[in-house]
């Protein structure tokens, strides 16, 4: 019996084929081969262009798995936030994500996702990149997002608060007063598990009276616990 014939290694040439299929194969294979010098990356990255949905949503996601050497696909992962294609646009916030604080000059379009995406799935994406790349400028939309209706939205953005420390704190005590229960819900809960815990419990104590008594049952939470 013949020994089996291994499968050769797709040629990277077929990232130009005329077929989909060819290019999705070269796309997984560049995807767990880990290649990534720069002509590669920048082939790659032309695809988030590419007419076939499936081949755009795998250069994303490839571009998420190579980072943070695709930083230089930042720019083009910026642009391909304003496709149509809800899944693409979710797999391109993970690549910013993934790609970290170099992708800063992503924040501001990842903010306009997080505001304004019609897409759920897209929001909670963009929160969660926001909190990886950890750019104070994402301090305030997270906080205004604890607002939302969208439990997995509000949990990933506190988590992404929580990612950014100590920058948030003096917004996190602004909040303490905002008119939004929810968020002032929220902001008690991040701030009972803070470092500066006098300071904190102090602030805390003064919504003992709050007007909202999730706002208060939270409060007494945060004092009864072991962190403050």
């Amino acid at each position: 019996m013949k020994d089996a014939v291994p499968n050769p290694e797709p040629s990277l040439d077929d990232l130009n084929s005329p077929q989909p299929e060819r290019r999705l194969k070269v796309l997984s294979y560049v995807a767990v081969s880990g290649l990534s010098h720069p002509t590669l990356l920048a082939r790659v990255t032309a695809l988030l262009q590419d007419p076939h949905a499936a081949v755009r949503q795998s250069a994303a996601s490839v571009l998420a798995e190579l980072a943070p050497e695709s930083r230089s696909s930042v720019p083009a992962l910026i642009q391909a936030l304003k496709h149509p294609d809800d899944l693409l646009r979710r797999r391109v916030c993970l690549a910013l994500g993934e790609i970290g604080r170099d992708a800063r000059a992503a924040v501001a379009a990842l903010i306009h996702c997080l505001q304004n995406d019609s897409c759920p799935a897209v929001r909670r994406h963009a929160a969660a990149a926001l909190g990886e790349i950890a750019a104070p400028m994402a301090i305030d939309p997270l906080i205004e997002t604890l607002r939302s209706e969208d439990d997995r939205l509000r949990a990933i953005a506190a988590a992404s608060l929580k990612r950014l420390g100590r920058r948030a704190l003096p917004r996190l005590l602004e909040a303490l007063q905002h008119t939004h229960p929810r968020i002032r819900v929220a902001a008690v809960r991040l701030l009972s598990r803070c470092e500066q815990r006098e300071m904190v419990r102090d602030k805390l104590a003064a919504l003992h009276q709050d007007a909202d008594p999730e706002v208060r049952q939270a409060v007494h939470e945060a004092l009864a616990s072991d962190s403050l």
